[in-house]
């Protein structure tokens, strides 16, 4: 509904349609009162009055379509976007098993300060919420069907009959499938084990500071290790990835075995391939070195892989050091952690993008679009 009767001080009355969100045709009518109640003294460029809507009589919504509905309204709707409420006005619901349509009516007062030129030029929309009957579900599947075939079915052939297309769709789509921006949290593990005496590959300790500190990996000269990476995420099968296609610490990739458990291990990784100093020679007490370890990881949904990376702190200890005492750790601040961990938010944004065929779709009361970007990155 128009709000420039108010920019004059005017009352009005209209009948204004009511429009599918789905399907954006015309399925009734309703008969909506605007009143001014009073006005007060505007302080400088501002309007400030007490506003009564009401809106009644809606036509056009039946029993064979519903079963129940109620109107409502925002706030902001009619103060404008300089309201940052998000305050909401609901009707009383109606029943429409025991009632008609004409008993839904919906009256409120509101007192706004508005700017004159969005009054002029502002539009209000009142929100109508239904309980939909198997009837009207069932035309709007039939409408779907009918637009999916016209798209799919192939070009008739005057030389050959035409023959219906078998990978038609048999039901219908979510509105939002694909066209709204995804949020997975991923949690990974990193572990690097150490050939001992035993001939077995044993876990690293690794020493924490404080709450806050993901630890240092203590690693002795001269032997040879293997690294774990295993990665976790709360999206289940929401988040289709594949597997880690490499890993990369620093500068150097390093071969990768990927397991179907979400996994992956670097069957053996020397740290002299890096040709660094400071990997080769016993760390300082008090010091750690800084590594960057990144890993891309291959998701069904994504044209490339999605790239984590994350810190790892190592010390380089003598190759005849012993392994921290787990009850010196006991007495002080510093823990003993079998792995160190990281935290990531990714993100998924679909292209903008799309067929022809599949525009009708998008929704577009959204327009912060990224053409296909993702983005991981730590908490």
């Amino acid at each position: 509904m128009s709000l420039a009767p108010l920019s004059r001080r005017l009352s009005s009355t209209s009948t204004v349609p009511i429009f599918c969100r789905y399907t954006a045709e015309a399925i009734g009518s309703c008969r909506v009162n605007i009143k001014i109640a009073t006005v007060t003294p505007p302080p400088k460029s501002r309007n400030g009055s007490n506003v009564s809507t009401r809106a009644s009589s809606p036509i056009g919504l039946g029993l064979n379509n519903f079963a129940s509905i109620h109107l409502q309204i925002r706030l902001a709707s009619i103060t404008g976007p300089s309201t940052k409420s998000q305050v909401v006005y609901p009707s009383p619901t109606v029943d429409l098993r025991s009632a008609g349509s004409s008993e839904l009516k919906f009256k409120r007062t509101f007192q706004l300060i508005a700017t004159p030129a969005y009054l002029r030029e502002g539009y209000a929309s009142i929100e109508l919420l239904a309980s939909l009957q198997a009837t009207y579900l069932g035309r709007m599947e039939c409408r779907d069907e009918m637009r999916e075939q016209r798209n799919i079915l192939p070009k008739p052939n005057r030389s050959a009959p035409t023959t219906s297309n078998p990978n038609l769709l048999a039901m219908r789509r979510s509105e939002n499938d694909f066209v709204v921006e995804q949020v997975h949290d991923v949690v990974s593990w990193l572990t690097i084990c150490e050939l001992g005496s035993d001939g077995k590959y044993n876990p690293v300790p690794v020493m924490s500071q404080n709450p806050l500190d993901p630890g240092s990996l203590s690693l002795r000269q001269g032997l040879q290790r293997r690294l774990r990476l295993t990665l976790s995420s709360n999206s289940g099968k929401e988040l289709p990835w594949v597997a880690v296609t490499k890993i990369r610490i620093g500068n150097v990739p390093v071969n990768v075995e990927f397991k179907p458990d979400g996994s992956a291990t670097i069957p053996q990784w020397n740290s002299s391939t890096h040709n660094s100093s400071l990997l080769n020679r016993v760390t300082a007490s008090g010091q750690r070195i800084l590594l960057q370890i990144s890993w891309p990881v291959d998701i069904d949904t994504c044209l490339n892989p999605v790239v984590f990376s994350m810190d790892m702190a190592v010390a380089i200890q003598a190759r005849d050091a012993g392994a921290p005492s787990r009850f010196a750790s006991m007495s002080s601040s510093t823990k003993r952690l079998a792995k160190t961990s990281a935290i990531f938010s990714l993100k998924l944004t679909p292209p903008l993008t799309r067929s022809a065929k599949d525009l009708w779709r998008l929704d577009t009361s959204e327009k912060s679009w990224d053409r296909g970007g993702h983005v991981a990155y730590p908490c």
